[in-house]
């Protein structure tokens, strides 16, 4: 078995380890049965642990990885503030994979997610794997959307079925953005350069103006 010692350094994913992305956010499609149907937002820190990385035959290097923590904080139009977290009693695990060999990035990665939302009336959960999905190109995945549309049954402390977990989002938001006004957003350099990109244009296209009118006069002279 390929072992992280082995790998060649430039297509080395990190050793085994734990990524707390501070800023994550979902869209969580739920329905109530018989009461209503919402999409919700919650946000909030989410932890992942990874294994060391391996070859599992194929040749493209895979890693192990599980969700250890999340604590998402949204509200409900209907029964108000709810908080979304990892399942206390089962283990969200995924994978991250190349998706050529020796090639790190863009990698397929999936959780099978078990959560728990608590609410003012009570807190449900799910047996069934919500599978989320995503294309990433980098670890920590930041700016990678996990998404699952797949329909879940929605359970309450007694097992018993009120609803469905259906369509599912979950974004990875980059450390570097910032935020104004309580909205993210993305630093964009290139914006923050146009005024001085276009300031030294000018002056490059000035300056090869005059040195040609200089020349231009310069052989009239000679010429006179």
């Amino acid at each position: 078995m390929l072992t992280i010692a082995s790998i060649p350094e430039a297509l080395c994913y990190p050793p085994a380890g734990s990524d707390t992305m501070s800023s994550t956010t979902a869209t969580i499609e739920v329905e109530i049965t018989g009461m209503f149907t919402e999409t919700i937002t919650a946000k909030g820190p989410t932890t992942v642990s990874r294994s060391n990385p391996y070859d599992p035959g194929d040749g493209r290097i895979k890693i192990d990885t599980e969700i250890i923590s999340m604590n998402l904080v949204g509200s409900s139009a209907y029964i108000g503030p709810i908080t979304i977290i990892e399942s206390p009693s089962k283990k969200s695990n995924g994978t991250i994979q190349q998706k050529t060999a020796g090639i790190d990035f863009p990698a397929d990665s999936f959780f099978d997610v078990y959560i728990e939302i608590q609410t003012v009336i009570g807190t449900f959960h799910n047996d069934d794997p919500k599978r989320m999905s995503a294309i990433i190109y980098q670890i920590p995945p930041y700016g990678s959307i996990y998404e699952g549309p797949q329909t879940i049954p929605l359970k309450n402390a007694t097992d018993y079925t009120i609803g469905f977990i259906k369509s599912t989002r979950h974004t990875v938001e980059h450390p570097r953005a910032r935020a104004f006004g309580g909205v993210v957003v993305s630093v964009d350099k290139f914006g923050l350069l146009a005024p001085y990109i276009a300031l030294a244009s000018t002056i490059v296209v000035a300056t090869a103006a005059t040195a040609i009118y200089v020349k231009h006069v310069k052989r009239r002279k000679e010429k006179q």
